[in-house]
């Protein structure tokens, strides 16, 4: 594992049909998925994806000004 941690957000195809971006993903840190309500708070979402440095977005949540305040 490697120095990033890398959060999937809202995405069902990410990864699933082109196997080797997740792999690609996994060799440089840890990959976690999230499925979140589209219409998520931003403060909420900033806490629930605390300590991720990338971050890989669907086309839902929004990603408010909320989200970057915290």
């Amino acid at each position: 594992m490697g120095k990033y941690k890398i959060a999937i957000v809202n995405s069902s195809s990410f990864g699933k049909i082109f196997h080797d971006q997740l792999e690609r993903l996994e060799k440089i840190g840890e990959v976690r998925s999230f499925t979140v309500d589209g219409e998520i708070g931003g403060r909420e979402l900033a806490e629930l994806l605390a300590g991720y440095n990338i971050i890989i977005a669907s086309v839902t949540p929004f990603f408010t000004q909320e989200f970057f305040d915290y």
